[in-house]
């Protein structure tokens, strides 16, 4: 596997943006062909949360299941070691700086080290924490642009998502201050004008 243009996106990411873009996994986009991967992890993750479950009643429909299935980063058996070691400085970088993360934002970061792929996260601890070891760490905003930048959603879909976000009451921190950065317009113009 080519893993060049693959990019790992944590639960809140998917979460924020599978129902709005079906299917967003199983669909590389752009000239890069560009591949959005999850990890086999989010299924415990969700299982574990009462408000995700709450939340996202969709997750166990047949059509995002089939989504989420083929598209688990499938990490090479060689690499294993690699990802346990890097695991283990993580996890040890993450308690000596007091970052709030989980065991799954650990294994994000130790895969995205290992294979070096860019990693979509709106958690600021696991994105500081990633960037100490020079992961590319994206928000889900930037990932966001770079499929409207690619021809695989339009504003008028970037209009849809941040409606949706709103609605769920699940907008990521600083949201407005990162549209009108990312975007190079605020998001009370951005909804006028599409």
């Amino acid at each position: 596997m080519n893993y060049e243009n693959a990019i790992i996106i944590d639960s809140n990411c998917y979460f924020r943006l599978a129902k709005s873009i079906h299917p967003l996994l199983n669909n590389p986009f752009g000239k890069k062909k560009y591949h959005l991967y999850i990890l086999k992890n989010l299924q415990i993750e969700y299982k574990k949360s009462s408000r995700l479950k709450n939340k996202f009643i969709w997750f166990y429909e047949r059509e995002f299941i089939s989504d989420r299935n083929n598209n688990i980063f499938p990490e090479d058996e060689s690499n294993n070691n690699a990802v346990h070691e890097h695991t283990k400085w993580v996890r040890e970088e993450a308690r000596s700086n007091y970052y709030i993360v989980s065991e799954i934002d650990i294994n994000h970061i130790a895969i995205a080290i290992t294979y070096e792929n860019t990693l979509v996260t709106d958690d600021s601890d696991m994105m500081r924490l990633a960037k100490e070891f020079d992961v590319k760490v994206i928000k889900t905003l930037d990932l966001v642009k770079l499929m409207r930048d690619n021809n695989f959603i339009n504003n008028k879909k970037v209009k849809e998502i941040i409606e949706f976000w709103n609605y769920i009451e699940d907008e990521p921190g600083s949201f407005e201050e990162d549209f009108k950065n990312i975007f190079g317009i605020s998001v009370k113009d951005f909804k006028k004008k599409y």
